[in-house]
């Protein structure tokens, strides 16, 4: 009896994590930067470029070059949600949807970088 549990368990549970890496492989591939924009309050706070550079997403796994040479890398989740991080501090939170990654991030008070890739 206990092992028919189980395996009903496993069968169960099984599809259900199949699914979850397949809705976050849709996201992978390579968004081209389309645009830029700073805002805040301070002189320094002005964008390194017209666009971000590429933004990379394999199997989940979020990378893309920021200010300073820095390299952001994080996650998407199933749902499309992105989170990365700089070795500096930096948090980049963002969507993704319709082929599109749009978000922010700050950098220190009153600076608001805002960043849009698209596949």
């Amino acid at each position: 009896m206990r092992l028919v549990i189980l395996a009903t368990a496993m069968a169960i549970a099984l599809p259900v994590g199949a699914a979850r890496a397949q809705a976050v492989t849709t996201y992978d591939g390579t968004y081209k930067g389309v645009s830029l924009t700073m805002t805040g309050g301070n002189r320094e706070c002005v964008a390194p470029g017209p666009v971000p550079g590429m933004l990379r997403i394999t199997n989940g796994a979020v990378e893309f070059p920021g200010a300073g040479g820095v390299t952001y890398q994080g996650t998407v989740t199933a749902q499309g949600t992105v989170s990365a991080r700089s070795p500096k501090g930096g948090i980049f939170t963002g969507k993704v949807e319709g082929g599109k990654v749009s978000g922010g991030t700050n950098y220190g008070a009153n600076c608001t970088g805002n960043f849009v890739w698209q596949k």
